[in-house]
């Protein structure tokens, strides 16, 4: 899940996207110390496809739900 502390603007343009039918590739990039094995997610927050560090790329089946 992607974590942000704002208001929810990024969850709710791509809620209404994907409302349209247009499903786009959402890949979050952080720094491979900001890794965890857990994070909270709450019924709004889109999922990602990938995660992109200094050391790789990790694809959705390789993220931790």
């Amino acid at each position: 899940g992607r974590i942000g502390y704002g208001a929810g603007h990024y969850d709710r343009a791509i809620a209404k996207l994907t409302d349209k039918g247009i499903h786009p590739r959402l890949i979050g990039m952080a720094f491979d110390c900001q890794q965890t094995d857990q994070v909270p997610v709450e019924q709004h927050d889109q999922p990602l496809d990938a995660v992109v560090t200094e050391s790789g790329f990790y694809p959705s089946d390789r993220i931790a739900a």
